[in-house]
């Protein structure tokens, strides 16, 4: 017995219906995987459409390019959706980091209160040194808790060197003591170091990079450029932002007071959200200021020699 051949509003029917198919689909799919294959859909919609159309009559044809209009707009519109709810989601996840934060944050401001405190009442420079230590660590963790990756803290002082009136940098603490060592070993010329190099020639408030071993033309003081490139560093991913003031002059139009600067790093990369990392850092690169003013003050009091 033959098959009756469907009439044309059944073939409409059936065909329309992987239209409608498509957009549940498309509403039913979440994430920026579901909006990708929303994309994808989209393909199998012009598929349908095209069935659709096949043998159909004007009105029909219109009908469904309507359908395909209607179908490709609700498409975007999905993708938009979803784009903006995953982005909704990861600043979800980084308040909740900084909410977690909170509690180390505080303490490494109150660490480094004490340690200026102690500077303020006269007290050796080397309790300033103890205590700052203890601000390190507890931003190191701050910072941890906010990236969900470990990093590390060290704070840099600048000094110049007599022989050739270059700016360095010497480690003043840091959260980790095996680093200590290890980075106050030679001098570590600014020049010689991309990072405190462009910041202090250029007018920038910080300086991040993701992953410093990509980076053309990087370079640290502690590493060859074969080893930057094949990332055999302790770090990849560092934040910094200058300890410094700047004032206005009559004659130059500024003044700039460089002290040093605060470093957060992580062996991990890709880590830092400018929009989530970098205020916390730069708020407590402000606060270090006077207290690297007073430690300066102090310790060449301590280092000038005793009068015969």
């Amino acid at each position: 017995m033959s098959e009756v051949p469907a009439s044309q509003p059944e073939r409409f029917r059936d065909r329309a219906k992987g239209v409608v198919s498509v957009l549940r689909a498309a509403k039913a799919s979440k994430g920026l995987l579901g909006a990708v294959l929303n994309i994808a859909g989209l393909v199998g919609l012009v598929t349908s459409v095209f069935n659709l159309v096949k043998g159909g009559d004007a009105s029909q044809a219109v009908l469904a390019g309507a359908l395909a209009v209607i179908a490709i707009g609700m498409g975007f519109m999905v993708y938009a959706l979803q784009v903006q709810l995953e982005r909704d989601r990861i600043d979800a996840r980084g308040a909740v980091a900084l909410r977690a934060a909170n509690d180390p944050l505080a303490k490494s401001a109150n660490a480094l209160a004490f340690a200026t405190s102690s500077l303020l009442n006269g007290k050796d420079p080397g309790i300033f040194e103890a205590q700052a230590h203890e601000f390190a660590v507890e931003l190191a963790g701050a910072y941890t808790l906010i990236t969900g990756a470990r990093c590390r803290v060290t704070v840099k002082q600048t000094y110049d060197v007599e022989a050739s009136q270059d700016l360095a940098v010497r480690t003043l603490f840091t959260s980790d003591s095996q680093f200590l060592a290890a980075s106050q070993s030679g001098v570590d010329l600014v020049k010689e170091n991309t990072d405190f190099s462009e910041l202090l020639n250029k007018a920038e408030s910080f300086w991040l990079s993701d992953d410093v071993a990509s980076m053309p033309g990087y370079i640290n003081s502690h590493y060859t450029r074969e080893e930057i490139a094949s990332g055999r560093m302790s770090y990849r991913s560092v934040l910094v932002w200058p300890v410094r003031v700047v004032t206005a002059t009559d004659a130059t139009g500024s003044d700039v007071d460089l002290l040093g600067f605060l470093c957060v790093d992580s062996p991990e990369t890709g880590i830092f959200d400018k929009r989530r990392d970098v205020s916390p850092g730069q708020i407590l690169a402000h606060s270090l200021y006077p207290s690297l003013r007073l430690y300066k003050q102090r310790t060449q009091i301590r280092e000038a020699p005793s009068p015969a």
